[in-house]
């Protein structure tokens, strides 16, 4: 670059303040001879240095790890941020939602019919106690409209709470209204609380429900409306046993109105309800009384035949099948898909077949029945012999065995052989206990009792009610009778019959009003066997078998008749 001279120095043509910094001092180097070594070496470096400067300012970095971003990239990265923002801003306003419910229910949820968004646990409780009192006061109504009995069509039921079984859990419907958008699953927690922004959320009451009480009740409906199906059976024609027709009813589909009052109840939503009504098909069809009637066949294939001495008992096909029962069962179906199909089982055949059928079995109650009518006639109380306690040993009461049919296991002789089929085996004697009696001495009697010459004697037995006549130790007669009530009882002892009136007149007298005064004329066949108790004829009432008297020993009219006649004066009355 040319150099001009001015003052002395040379200045460039151009303004100096433009002019590179390094160009003055290479210039000025120049310029001193004796500094070329030094020019030259200082050029040299500073040449060096601006391009390493360069270098470092203006070469790319590679970092051969790290991945270099496109657009691509970019619009990636743009919308992952876009999302964390989004995500920011949704988990800001559940905390602040959160916080602001935080001791309420969440917004948009509903208990039944009611809302309870925003509510506290005591307002929730209070409202429910308010809701359920109305409901009680005013709850379902069921409605008949559909019964083929007219007289009941229009009906109206309004049950109670109590009466459907229905016990509602205030608490535990509160806790489990306040648990909407607090579970323990976060993703349940963040679903139902935005839900609750957006959606009513209805929540059911919780409750428990007496499901036998609620059966009860509809079951005396039922029994009022329903035109009941009938069931085949068995009956006895003759000496056949015949099976019924089964006919279809029409009545109350149960399980579809239990769902019904179910719905209502669960949300406290007063409403009438129809009484569904459906045909009612028989449970048990002719086909499934077969095995039943061939049971049933065997057990009256022949009378039964009990003996005891000279007495003989004989129950025909009648009594026998009186004892039988037929109770309706549910079987145990086979699943059609288990193994069993390797039996040869069919698989359409069991899919038709019935699950009722009938169970046959003996009324052992009513065998028990038959059995002590027999044993009432055979039973006889022991009576101990009674002798004086001297030299003389004179009888005062002669003694006699007892007798007592074992009732159980007769019963269950009875059961054993009616299940034979053979014919042979109906055949049996009665199973007899024999109680002997024993010899009592006693002392000499003081009361004038005469002891038995003719072998007679009357027993009356309190607890049985009898009165019974024996000649030599054998019952000759017996007849039931009415001794005294527990206010006026018939005296214990043996005693004797010491005078006999064919008629006489009987009054007592218990104070002014007293209801047990009494006036009784000519009353027949009286026999005093101490003081004024006696054995005498009743017409004034028919009750024996039963305490009725003031203490004297009322039998029928005929049988103190007869009585009077065979027994004379004397005659030993053993009271007991």
């Amino acid at each position: 670059m040319p150099l001009i001279n001015i003052g002395g120095k040379q200045k460039s043509k151009t303004n100096s303040s433009y002019a590179p910094r390094g160009s003055e001092d290479k210039q000025s180097l120049e310029e001193t001879p004796q500094n070329s070594k030094r020019q030259n070496f200082l050029l040299k470096n500073i040449d060096s240095s601006s391009k390493s400067i360069n270098s470092l300012l203006f070469t790319p970095i590679h970092f051969p790890y790290l991945p270099t971003f496109g657009i691509k990239h970019k619009k990636t990265a743009l919308s992952l941020a876009v999302l964390f923002l989004i995500l920011a801003i949704f988990a800001t306003i559940f905390f602040v939602y959160g916080t602001i419910y935080a001791d309420k229910v969440f917004r948009k949820v509903k208990l039944g019919v009611f809302d309870v968004g925003g509510k506290e646990r005591t307002e929730i409780k209070n409202l429910l106690q308010e809701e359920l009192n109305k409901y009680a006061e005013n709850n379902i109504v069921l409605v008949c409209e559909e019964s083929e009995n007219e007289d009941v069509n229009g009906k109206e039921w309004n049950p109670t709470l109590e009466e459907l079984g229905f016990i509602a859990q205030i608490d535990k419907t509160v806790e489990k209204v306040f648990k909407l958008g607090r579970e323990d699953s976060v993703f349940s927690r963040v679903q139902n609380r935005f839900l609750s922004l957006f959606i009513y959320q209805t929540l059911k009451i919780e409750y428990d429900l007496k499901e036998d009480i609620l059966e009860n009740y509809l079951t005396v409906i039922a029994q009022e409306v329903d035109t009941p199906y009938k069931n085949s059976t068995l009956i006895l024609e003759g000496d056949q046993i015949k099976i019924t027709s089964p006919e279809d009813g029409y009545g109350i589909q149960t399980s579809r109105l239990k769902k019904e009052i179910r719905n209502s109840l669960e949300i406290l939503e007063n409403k009438d309800i129809p009484l569904p009504f459906d045909d009612l098909e028989p449970k048990i069809k002719e086909e499934d009384t077969t095995e039943a009637k061939d049971e049933a066949e065997i057990m009256i294939v022949a009378p039964l035949t009990l003996k005891y001495t000279d007495k003989v008992y004989t129950t025909d096909c009648n009594i026998i099948f009186s004892w039988i029962t037929f109770s309706e069962v549910e079987i145990e179906q086979i699943d059609p898909t288990s193994p069993s199909n390797l039996l040869g089982i069919d698989i359409a055949e069991l899919e038709e077949q019935s699950k009722w059928t009938l169970e046959v079995s003996l009324d052992e109650g009513k065998i028990r029945e038959y059995v002590e009518g027999i044993a009432k006639e055979i039973n006889v109380d022991r009576i101990d012999k009674r002798v004086t306690d001297d030299d003389a040993k004179t009888v005062l009461r002669w003694g006699r065995d007892g007798k007592k049919l074992n009732t159980e296991q007769v019963i269950s002789e009875i059961k054993n052989r009616i299940a034979e089929a053979d014919s042979s085996q109906r055949e049996f004697d009665l199973p007899v206990e024999v109680d002997k009696f024993q010899e009592v001495k006693v002392k000499p009697a003081s009361n004038g009792i005469a002891p038995l010459s003719d072998g007679k004697y009357i027993d009356i037995s309190l607890s049985r009610q009898l009165v019974t006549c024996f000649l030599n130790n054998e019952a000759v007669f017996s007849s039931a009778c009415s001794t005294g009530t527990w206010r006026h009882p018939t005296p214990t002892g043996t005693f004797r019959i010491y005078s006999k009136y064919r008629y006489t007149r009987m009054t007592g007298y218990y104070g002014p009003g007293n209801p047990d005064n009494y006036d009784l004329p000519n009353v027949p066949y009286c026999m005093f066997f101490y003081g004024g108790y006696s054995l005498h004829g009743t017409y004034w009432h028919s009750n024996f078998g039963h305490r009725m008297s003031h203490g004297c020993v009322n039998l029928p009219t005929s049988a103190a008749g007869w009585i009077y006649g065979w027994a004379p004066t004397g005659t030993t009355v053993i009271v007991h």
